[in-house]
């Protein structure tokens, strides 16, 4: 069986190496390279967070199980669990991608804020709602369905509202036409019963019985969803002395817009909540406000994650520290959602 190494790949040479092997890459982002001549796996532990303890303990795991290759990412594992998928045809992924919009990110108020001020984030934010369910059957949209997910047109912008909704044209779920006060009209889009419904929360329970690092296994919940809403290729480079000789591309598998937009519109919904409401920027998950909201231990539930009485000094939404700001900015923490993630 050929060894599995975590390295930095982006540091490899390969044409000064007269390197012979394979080499597996999105874009320009290498994951894998296999050494021929050295019959070895080396995988890019960057997608560890240069934790190499960790990538090591999951490898070990991956082992246990059988698993044939070694994980990329803690997020590997989810894919060999999971066993339900809505597989939505090219077509339909086209119409949804090219709509696609990542978390709720912005910045409602910048520099000196002198105001005390309360951090939010959700309770595991992703696995909330994916535990909501997804649709395992779905058809066209026809008029007077309840549970859709469409191409809208805006009859008028709001800006006020989330950057989900900042085109004329945009994807909507039917709950958003209420939480916002949208006005248009339906373009085309999907719709399924409220019977055809799948949940994702056996998937983790078994996750769990694997005994991952606990870190391993928060990364899952946070990142699990990612391979829906990648449309970018798998290229797969054939090295030989040196030089590419060969390129094979695939598509993702995985990858499922419906289900990706439906992350990222509950997630947003429940933002809405607290960010339309004093808030002074919002990051994907977590939110800064000058109000005091009810917290809970539950999925989705808000947790209280910090207080700054003298205030913020805020840059852009993922980048601001507490006051008194330092000097140098290379002294500001960078914050993704939650200090210190």
């Amino acid at each position: 069986m050929s060894e599995v190494k975590y390295e930095k790949v982006r540091r490899i040479n390969l044409e000064k190496k007269k390197f012979s092997g394979r080499v597996w890459r999105l874009g320009r982002l290498v994951s894998t390279i296999y050494d021929r001549d050295r019959d070895v796996y080396l995988k890019s532990i960057e997608k560890w967070e240069d934790d190499e303890e960790l990538a090591y303990s999951c490898l070990d795991v991956w082992k246990s199980r059988g698993y044939g290759g070694a994980p990329s990412s803690p997020a590997s594992f989810f894919p060999k669990i999971h066993k339900r998928n809505c597989w939505i045809t090219f077509g339909q992924n086209s119409m949804l991608g090219k709509y696609f919009k990542g978390g709720w990110i912005e910045t409602f108020r910048r520099g000196v804020i002198e105001s005390p001020l309360h951090q939010y984030d959700l309770v595991s934010a992703y696995l909330w709602a994916g535990s909501l369910g997804f649709p395992s059957k779905y058809r066209p949209y026809q008029s007077g369905d309840k549970n859709f997910i469409v191409i809208f047109k805006q009859s008028k912008i709001n800006f006020k509202l989330p950057a989900l909704f900042h085109d004329r044209l945009c994807i909507i779920q039917n709950q958003d036409i209420d939480t916002y006060g949208l006005r248009g009209d339906i373009v085309r889009g999907i719709s399924w019963l409220s019977s055809d419904v799948v949940t994702i929360l056996d998937d983790f329970y078994e996750l769990q019985t694997l005994q991952l690092p606990e870190k391993a296994y928060k990364r899952i919940t946070q990142s699990y969803w990612g391979l829906w809403a990648s449309s970018r290729l798998l290229h797969l480079d054939i090295w030989d002395n040196g030089r590419i000789v060969k390129t094979v591309d695939s598509w993702n598998r995985f990858q499922n817009f419906l289900w990706a937009h439906l992350i990222m519109h509950r997630v947003a919904r429940r933002m809405f909540e607290l960010a339309s409401s004093g808030a002074v920027l919002c990051y994907v998950d977590a939110v800064l406000t000058a109000e005091r909201f009810p917290t809970g231990e539950n999925l989705g539930d808000w947790q209280y994650k910090g207080y700054y009485p003298k205030g913020v000094t805020v840059i852009n939404a993922g980048f601001w520290t507490p006051n008194p700001a330092p000097k140098n900015l290379r002294e500001y923490l960078k914050h993704s959602g939650i200090a210190g993630r």
